[in-house]
């Protein structure tokens, strides 16, 4: 896997997702990218585009984090608070 860049995706992440740290990679082996989230390390999204697979991540911790609420378990704090990488 190789680091990415996500020039198309100039759409912020909004909501609760908006506050965790994601890493968007190119994967060799499925030609597509993938993208993580540091604070919810079972999830991931795979996408032919760097930008779609930040939405697509970010719309599963969106979702994460409200399945955690209803049912009252503890939500992860973001890992760095106030740090913001672009934008």
């Amino acid at each position: 896997m190789r680091e990415g860049y996500l020039p198309e995706s100039r759409d912020r992440v909004r909501g609760p997702a908006n506050h965790y740290a994601y890493r968007v990679v190119r994967s060799s082996e499925d030609g597509e990218w993938v993208d993580t989230c540091l604070e919810f390390p079972s999830l991931s999204h795979l996408d032919p585009s760097p930008g779609e697979a930040l939405r697509g991540i970010a719309d599963l911790v969106e979702f994460a984090v409200e399945d955690l609420e209803v049912h009252g378990e503890a939500v992860p704090g973001p890992w760095v608070s106030g740090l913001r990488l672009w934008g």
